[in-house]
């Protein structure tokens, strides 16, 4: 898969977590818009870091296995704890979205999680072709639309017309 379904995943996670965590009443979302952004470069992070175009350099790339997202979570541990500013809804969205690109990756030609350690073993396979990458893509853009603009526009709508 590629990069933007790695980044808009993991907001739509963040937004219908963010619907389900929120009172009816309460005006302000649980996440700041630095957090969302946060959470969607979390998501891209593994292509971020190491860049491939060939499912061969995604197999031998250290940013794409369970060491670097042990490694990741406590950089973001460490980060979010000296600015004070750590949640653990936060911190477990961001660690997710890292460990949800490597699944999507799993099931996009698969990955070596234990690399340089079994070096030959590959987990997953193209269980999504590549034919719904972009598909997926769309759906995602559309999701993230409708959890980021037009439903709180539609609630500031409706309370606009009931206060009326």
């Amino acid at each position: 898969m590629n990069t933007v379904t790695h980044a808009l995943l993991p907001l739509v996670v963040a937004g219908l977590c963010e619907r389900s965590w929120r009172l009816p009443n309460e005006r302000k979302g649980y996440f700041s818009r630095g957090d969302l952004i946060a959470i969607a470069i979390a998501g891209a992070a593994p292509d971020l870091l190491n860049p491939h175009l060939s499912l061969a350099a995604r197999l031998s790339s250290y940013s794409h296995t369970i060491w670097a997202v042990l490694v990741f979570g406590i950089m973001v541990l460490v980060f979010l704890k000296r600015r004070k500013h750590l949640t653990w809804r936060l911190y477990a969205l961001l660690v997710g979205a890292y460990g949800v690109h490597l699944l999507c990756d799993l099931v996009a030609g698969g990955i070596a999680p234990f690399y340089p350690f079994m070096r030959y073993t590959v987990y997953g396979d193209y269980w999504v072709s590549p034919i719904w990458w972009v598909p997926t893509d769309a759906v995602l853009v559309l999701g993230c639309y409708f959890l980021f603009r037009a439903i709180p526009q539609l609630r500031k709508t409706t309370k606009l017309y009931a206060e009326n």
